[in-house]
Formats: C-alpha cells, sequence, structure tokens
C-alpha cells in the first residue's frame, strides 16, 4: 500500500511540473495578449506604473503572427500591422483614436508608432520605443 502512495505522489508530482513548464513557455515571444504595466528606461530598476493602474481591460496588446495587433487603451481599440527581424519590430500601420482617453493614453499611443525593439524574458515584453526607454508589459493572464 505504501508503494502505491509513493508511486501516485510521483505521479502527481512529475504531471504538476510539467503543467507548470508549459505555462512558462507560453510567453516565450512576442505572439501573445500582454498588458502594459509601465514606463521603464535602460539601466534603472524603476517601473513608472501606467495611469489608470486599476483598470482591467486597459493597455492590453496581442500580437499575432500574421503580422497584425490589436488592443485597448483606456477608452478605445486600436489596431495595425507590424513586421518583426530578429528583435527588430517596425509598426508600419496604426488605426486608432484618442476620443475620450485619459491617464497614460496619449503617451501610450504616440509611442506604439515608434516601437523598434523588443525583448521577452520569462514572464515580461520590453518594448523599446527609443534606444533607452521602453514599455513594460505582463502576459494578460499567467
Amino acid at each position: 500500500m505504501k508503494i502505491a502512495v509513493n508511486i501516485i505522489t510521483t505521479v502527481v508530482l512529475v504531471v504538476a511540473t510539467v503543467m507548470s513548464g508549459c505555462s512558462k513557455e507560453e510567453y516565450t515571444d512576442l505572439y501573445n495578449s500582454w498588458r502594459f504595466i509601465g514606463f521603464g528606461e535602460s539601466g534603472s530598476r524603476g517601473i513608472i506604473p501606467v495611469e489608470p493602474v486599476d483598470c482591467d481591460y486597459c493597455y492590453t496588446i496581442t500580437f499575432h503572427k500574421d503580422g497584425t495587433f490589436e488592443g485597448w487603451s483606456v477608452r478605445n481599440k486600436f489596431s495595425g500591422k507590424f513586421e518583426v527581424s530578429g528583435n527588430n519590430i517596425s509598426i508600419t500601420y496604426l488605426s486608432t483614436t484618442l476620443v475620450g482617453e485619459w491617464g497614460d493614453a496619449g503617451r501610450f499611443h504616440s509611442n506604439i508608432r515608434d516601437f523598434r525593439k523588443f525583448y521577452v524574458e520569462e514572464y515580461t515584453l520590453k518594448m523599446f520605443y527609443s534606444d533607452t526607454t521602453f514599455f513594460l508589459f505582463s502576459p494578460t493572464s499567467p
């Protein structure tokens, strides 16, 4: 009986380990849904949180493998097209409006056009819009 319990425990632990490993691999590339959480700068450990901070649907973006993206700012949906080469990204088209926006939405929209490099590390996406400044994103559902 003790051997059976040990085998079941081992199987459960192996399955749990494999399942947790799969979820980490889910966010190893650009092609996912992301939530913008703050502004960062290379060489600084601090992140300035995006306003509003308490909005569940605000500042999301989904990158698709067909070269399109879509998302929400504070009040408006946006969409566009992009091209990727290695860690370089170029926004080739952006459809958006600033009607009714508030918080950091204006800064968010204007800098999307300037995305140039990205890095995905564990559960974060750094999207650079200059040589040193970036948006920090986390997965919309970890």
